[in-house]
């Protein structure tokens, strides 16, 4: 099966381009800023919007990986790897991306 080349990813106003996590605008302002700080300290090689991006996505695969080695969903789950792949498709969705699992 073919691979679909992944679409462009572009942020910021100034290329005409809009983010692939929406306008940062409707954060919380701290969170903005929070943001806006890290970007600087990149020498804004980060843009605010991909550092949200990012961000979020590293604390989601960090926090299923977390809570599978600690154990807190097993009560739900015997088997975390549908759950781990599942994550992944839709963070891959989430940029026009088709997602096939290693095996």
């Amino acid at each position: 099966m073919a691979r679909r080349a992944p679409p462009p990813v572009r942020f910021g106003r100034d290329q005409g381009a809009q983010s692939t996590t929406g306008p940062i605008d409707g954060l919380d302002p701290s969170l903005r800023e929070q943001l806006a700080a890290y970007s600087v300290s990149l020498a804004g090689r980060l843009p605010p919007e991909a550092a949200h991006m990012f961000l979020s996505w590293w604390i989601r695969l960090y926090g299923l990986l977390c809570m599978e080695v600690l154990n807190q969903l097993d009560f739900a789950f015997s088997d975390l790897r549908p759950v781990f792949e599942d994550c992944l498709r839709g963070m891959c969705g989430e940029l026009g991306l088709d997602y096939e699992p290693a095996d």
